[in-house]
């Protein structure tokens, strides 16, 4: 296909890149990773691989897939998006389908959507005006539990639902959310703890891969209501710690574990009340939003949660299925309440430009990123970039990606065995001597130093 040179109008022009039946489609299935040519046929339903051939040699003359061949025999040919052009239009696709959800939800077409995997059956269930909830498959067990699951990539569509609790482990990508005014930047490996009242508002995001369980307390507690949770009725435990008035609703609760008080209320005479802090966090932060970085260890043991928790509900193996999803949601919540205590949250920001800046470092980190590349990527001039970082974080911009390598640097040299090369590579360093320099113009020490005090 060959582009004309009349166009008045980028959209025109970006419209007959894409058009068609094939195109949209094909860049879609990259979205993960490149695919071998037998790997696309096989997962696009109707395409002949003469068409197919066809299509991605166009993509690749606009400069949206890259081709990449394998030496040996039998011949490997691989398919990938370009970081330039390919992994932007899949922004724009990712919005073109959930538009066509949107409409084709409206006009009832939704067995399509469960064939495809993007509506689940519990979802199907909600559109349908169900209570949200998980019904029994089991032969004589007519009973149902207050808890949904997604899997999907961005965000889940029921994530501001204002009649459960939310738990979102986050596998990659990275986004900005608003958080009473100001704006909160996000990296995986991360999981979110949303509660019924929360209004989750995306400033932006990238390649997000998230897994949500939605809830009730009731499914730790029949009597546990939102209205009976939310009354603070069931909040001995905290209110055990002395108050001078002044105490943060976090140093109550340091001073509630801690110090040497007396539970008998909380842990002797009534379970209840040590129930009740299985949502703890949900209460005691009075923050509807709360995020918390992870370590891989840490994300690794949620994903076997989540994962277990996903098969208990979509398989019901047997009549204790409800009873091992209960015990999974505890143990995700007694993490989280863990979490909250240590206060895991990530960078805020009050400016946008900054926050989106922020989250470009984070999703570039191994590539070399000029000014230059950034000043082009947010249409934004030196002063102006420089002026909201100062006002923001008391440094420019490209010195602020400097300090962020090396701490990201530090964190390998304390926890990975990784060369020092590879590390000096994994944060945007082709030239470890150089690498050495600028981590040793922070840290008063080199690389190889830190990281052999780190092992003594």
């Amino acid at each position: 296909m060959k582009i004309r040179d009349d166009y008045t109008c980028p959209l025109e022009l970006v419209h007959d890149i894409i058009k068609g039946k094939w195109k949209t489609i094909i860049l879609y299935q990259m979205k993960d990773g490149p695919k071998g040519l037998a790997e696309l046929e096989r997962e696009i339903e109707g395409i002949t691989q003469k068409m197919l051939l066809e299509q991605l040699k166009e993509l690749i003359e606009f400069g949206l897939v890259e081709k990449k061949t394998f030496e040996g025999y039998p011949l490997r040919v691989e398919y990938s998006l370009t970081d330039r052009r390919g992994r932007k239009m899949i922004e724009a696709i990712n919005i073109m389908q959930m538009i066509g959800v949107d409409y084709m939800l409206e006009n009832g077409m939704t067995e399509a959507l469960v064939k495809k995997g993007i509506l689940s059956e519990q979802g199907l269930s909600l559109l349908e005006g169900d209570k949200p909830m998980t019904r029994s498959k089991r032969p004589g067990m007519k009973c149902s539990l207050d808890v949904l699951y997604d899997h999907t990539i961005g965000f889940s569509k029921y994530i501001n639902d204002k009649s459960m609790y939310k738990i979102v482990l986050i596998r990659s990508g990275s986004f900005v959310y608003e958080d009473e005014g100001k704006y909160r930047l996000v990296t995986a490996p991360t999981v979110l703890a949303l509660s019924e009242k929360a209004d989750f508002k995306i400033l932006s995001e990238r390649e997000v891969e998230s897994r949500t369980v939605l809830f009730r307390p009731s499914v730790i507690r029949e009597e546990f209501t939102f209205d009976a949770i939310n009354s603070g009725m069931y909040d001995k435990f905290l209110s055990a710690a002395t108050d001078d008035g002044e105490m943060s609703e976090q140093e109550k609760m340091e001073h509630a574990i801690d110090d040497d008080l007396a539970f008998e209320d909380c842990f002797s005479n009534n379970m209840v009340y040590q129930d009740a802090l299985y949502v703890s966090a949900f209460l005691w932060s009075k923050k509807d939003i709360l995020h918390y970085a992870l370590t891989r260890q840490e994300y690794d043991t949620l994903r076997r949660l989540f994962l277990s928790i996903e098969y208990e509900i979509n398989e019901q193996p047997d009549n204790f299925w409800i009873l091992r999803t209960r015990y999974f949601i505890t143990s995700i919540l007694f993490m989280n309440f863990d979490f909250y205590r240590n206060d895991r949250q990530d960078d805020i920001y009050e400016n946008p430009l900054v926050a989106r800046v922020c989250r470009y470092f984070w999703d570039k980190l191994s590539d070399e990123i000029t000014l230059a590349d950034v000043l082009k990527e947010f249409s934004v001039n030196k002063n102006t970039l420089n002026e909201a970082f100062y006002k923001e974080l008391d440094m420019s911009c490209m010195a602020y990606l400097e300090q962020m390598r090396v701490n990201i640097a530090k964190k390998y040299l304390q926890i990975s065995d990784y060369s020092i090369a590879h590390i000096s590579t994994m944060c945007g360093y082709t030239d470890t001597n150089y690498f050495s320099k600028v981590f040793k113009k922070h840290m008063g020490v080199t690389p190889s130093e830190f990281q052999k005090s780190m092992k003594e």
